[in-house]
């Protein structure tokens, strides 16, 4: 069976203060490099949707200041944190189904994100 790889490249410029049991440490400014990657075995891949979605987790990040949105906090907002955070989003993103050539979540077999800083 061919697989099929996509790779999605975009950045987001935020900043945060990573929180120590002893406290918070100093607030900095981050671009980090956003990396998806999506491993098909059958189909096609609908880029737009998936650019959509990637834009609407990054956009919800971009110029923030971590800590200050309710996403982060209770978590402590990291590089692993943030990476497990636009995953799920992005997962959470619903997809229309119904329509021929969009994009399902079901037809893909291997997803992966990564935040570079």
């Amino acid at each position: 069976m061919k697989q099929r790889s996509y790779k999605i490249k975009s950045y987001v410029n935020a900043s945060h203060a990573v929180r120590w049991k002893s406290g918070t440490g100093k607030k900095h400014n981050h671009t980090w490099e956003i990396v998806c990657e999506l491993h098909v075995f059958e189909g096609m891949v609908s880029f737009f949707e998936i650019e959509k979605s990637l834009n609407k987790a990054i956009n919800a990040l971009s110029g923030q200041y971590l800590n200050d949105l309710p996403e982060f906090q209770v978590i402590n907002p990291t590089v692993e944190n943030v990476t497990e955070y636009l995953f799920n989003e992005m997962a959470n993103y619903k997809f229309n189904p119904n329509k021929p050539g969009i994009f399902q979540w079901q037809s893909v077999d291997d997803v992966f994100l990564m935040v570079v800083d």
